[in-house]
């Protein structure tokens, strides 16, 4: 009621009332994306959210078209929902850039091994390739993973989510994952289990880049691909896919299946 009646709504205000009432799993992952999208259009009104500026500023961001269509994404749920509230008169249209096509890079186990081979002089990345391997999680949301989030007693990884939406977080702890996070551990300083230094790693790309060079691994594998992986491959092992999907937290069950039921 309070930002209803303020007499200029801008991008910020929405955005961050749109998080405050937010139980979804992805939510940090969300607001990632909507952070960035801020430092353009935060401070405007929804009235600067037009099909050209939208157009524009996609033209100028050095980040993939699939980033972009996730910030934009972000935008206009929040904007959606922000109409239903009534805080703004109506929700401008998001204009999207075309979808790429999809891209089908799995690493194969003998790749797997070089990467990993290649990331033992740098410990908080081999870590993050090992918790990629064995929980299928978006980088985002292993770089945010705490170690209270832990349960080694129950062999659970909580990965986030609140609410009605609580358990979907969770993933099963795999022994080989148990006794490399033990190990860990018993180095690291706390809170964040991917950290560098005693502070938390913020982004995966520049290591894992170097590390892909000395493996042999060219510019099309990246910190996602692990996901792909990791999800074929507990494919491959036989989990069905209604686990599968619960697992990657995918909203649209028929676009997991599109995707990995082959």
């Amino acid at each position: 009621d309070e930002l209803a009646g303020r007499r200029t709504v801008t991008i910020n205000n929405i955005v961050d009332a749109y998080f405050e009432q937010s139980e979804a799993i992805w939510k940090d992952n969300d607001r990632f994306h909507a952070t960035a999208i801020c430092k353009v259009f935060g401070r405007a009104g929804v009235e600067a959210i037009t099909q050209q500026a939208l157009k524009n500023y996609c033209a100028t961001a050095d980040v993939s078209v699939g980033t972009l269509r996730k910030r934009l994404s972000t935008l206009r749920a929040a904007l959606n929902w922000a109409a239903k509230q009534e805080i703004i008169e109506r929700a401008p249209f998001v204009w999207l850039p075309p979808a790429p096509p999809p891209r089908d890079r799995r690493l194969t186990r003998a790749e797997f091994e070089r990467l990993d081979e290649a990331a033992k002089r740098t410990p908080h990345l081999r870590l993050f390739l090992w918790l990629a391997r064995f929980t299928a999680a978006r980088a985002g949301a292993l770089l945010d993973l705490r170690w209270d989030r832990l349960d080694f007693d129950r062999r659970v990884i909580d990965l986030g989510g609140a609410g009605r939406q609580k358990g979907r977080g969770r993933v099963p702890m795999h022994p080989d994952l148990a006794f490399a996070l033990i190990l860990a551990r018993e180095a690291a300083e706390p809170p964040y289990d991917v950290e560098f230094a005693g502070s938390k790693v913020s982004s995966i790309r520049k290591a894992f880049r170097r590390a892909c060079e000395r493996a042999g691994l060219g510019e099309d594998v990246s910190p996602h691909v692990l996901r792909h992986t990791a999800a074929s491959w507990m494919a491959e092992a036989g989990v069905r896919m209604s686990e599968l999907a619960a697992v990657l937290g995918h909203r649209d069950r028929r676009t997991h299946e599109r995707v990995y039921a082959k």
